[in-house]
This record gives structure tokens, sequence and C-alpha cells, in this order.
């Protein structure tokens, strides 16, 4: 009998985890090159500094504050919040958890971070209000706070809501936002020089096979093959020939950063 999705939400996104992380991790460790696009973009405008106190929101298996320590080495001091004991056990040694946070709660002291920052880890938290909120809260004078997540109405939209939705036994129903919203957020929080942009880049892959597998892996879906994936991945996101060789797999998000007034 086949299983129905479970269309999971909001609160059950944690439950999710506790099944589908250890193969996510597994498809980023296998395939390190496949999101650099994604976290060089983000990286490069959040504009993470020397001696900085990072903290990284949703961070899963570490993949974000990764490329972080990977730019600055020991000079950042690394905070994450991960409400998913399984990717928690995949976060580096050099990690400090921060106990008892949640994606919209950080259990951190006042002007206590530099940086906040949140990379497609939103879209399954009912009200992110309170996640800009609380970065407002724990940065100090100065500090600097990024976010990023899917546009309504975008291809990844399409992919993640629908083909995802499809194939995953758990289903994905994500809730993705307006072109405004997050900078509209930030502003409401007391955040300054916000700007906010529709970034367009590929995720990266020798073969067009491994970008199937890839996908297949992270985002578990099951009773099809990786040609039925790639398939999909082209008729819905789009694939494209490299000029350095290799292919790409079309995806965007909203990005969105902000400064808290000295």
């Amino acid at each position: 009998m086949t299983r129905q999705p479970l269309h999971v939400q909001f609160p059950d996104w944690v439950e999710v985890w506790e099944t589908r992380a250890d193969d996510f991790n597994a498809a980023v460790e296998r395939f390190p090159r496949a999101r650099w696009r994604e976290r060089d973009t983000f990286l490069d405008d959040l504009g993470v500094r020397a001696g900085d106190v990072f903290l990284d929101v949703a961070a899963a298996g570490g993949y974000l504050l990764r490329g972080v320590r990977a730019r600055l080495g020991d000079t950042v001091r690394i905070l994450a919040v991960e409400p998913s004991e399984m990717h928690l056990a995949a976060l580096p040694e050099y990690v400090e958890v921060v106990p008892g946070a949640t994606i919209t709660r950080f259990t951190l002291d006042d002007a206590s971070v530099d940086c906040v920052a949140n990379l497609s880890g939103l879209h399954h938290t009912e009200d992110i209000r309170p996640y800009f909120v609380e970065s407002f809260r724990v940065l100090r004078p100065g500090g600097r706070i990024g976010a990023a997540d899917v546009r309504k109405g975008s291809t990844v939209d399409t992919w993640l809501n629908k083909v995802v939705d499809r194939y995953n036994e758990q289903g994905h129903v994500g809730h993705f936002y307006d072109e405004g919203e997050f900078a509209a957020f930030m502003r409401d929080a007391g955040f300054v020089e916000v700007v906010e942009r529709t970034a367009h880049y590929t995720w990266d892959f020798d073969t067009v096979v491994d970008m199937a597998v890839f996908c297949k892996q992270l985002f578990d879906m099951r009773g099809i093959e990786p040609r039925q994936v790639a398939e999909l991945i082209d008729s819905t996101l789009g694939i494209i020939d490299l000029p350095g060789g290799g292919v790409g797999m079309k995806w965007e998000l909203i990005q969105a950063y902000g400064r808290k007034p000295v």
C-alpha cells in the first residue's frame, strides 16, 4: 500500500528531520560543490568579518557555518541554533550550540553577537517575525542580519511544493515569501540599511546523473529513479551547461540584509 504524504508543516518539521537528517547531510557531504554558489552569494553580501560572533539559525548539519569557517578560520566564534538532534550530531566540534533555543527564540543575552543568519531555514515556521525581532535583540549595535528563502510563485516554489511534495513520502508544504516581505519584517524589527534582492545562480555538478542522485537523496524522493528526477529538474527548474565544465541546476532565493543602528 502506498503511503500518503503527511504534508507536514511548521511545528511538525522537527519530527521530519528525525527521519531525513542523515540522508540530507550525507548528500551534502557527498557533493560538497553542489550549493557553493548559494552559500557564497549569501555570505558575500552578509559581510562576516574576523572577530565576529556569528549565529547560524536553523543550522541543519552546518553547511552555512562551514562556509564561514572556511573563509575566516578560527577568527570567528560560531554559534548555532538547531532544533533537530540528528542535525546537531552532524555539526563540527568547533560549533557552540545554543541550548534550549528555537528558530524564533534564541536564549542568548542582549547585544551578544555580531551577525545572525538564516539560509533557507524559515519556510517551515508559521510566524517568522520573531526571528527578526530576536535577531535585533541579540545583535550588538552595528550588527548584521541576513535571511534567504524561497520566493512565492518561483520555479523553486514549484519544485518544492509540487514536485518534492509528490515524491517525498512526508510531503513538502513550505510557506514561501513575497518580494519585499523580508525587508518589511527587518524594518519593522528596527533594522536600517535594509537591502533585498532575488539572487539567481546554479547548483553545480560534474554530470546530470550526479545532480539527480544529489536531489533524490537531499529531498528524500522515493519511488522514482535518478533519470526521472533529472527530467523533472530540467522541466521544472532548468539545467544548463557551465562554462568551465559540468552542469548547473537553476536555483534562486530571496536574500535580505540589514544592520542594527549604532
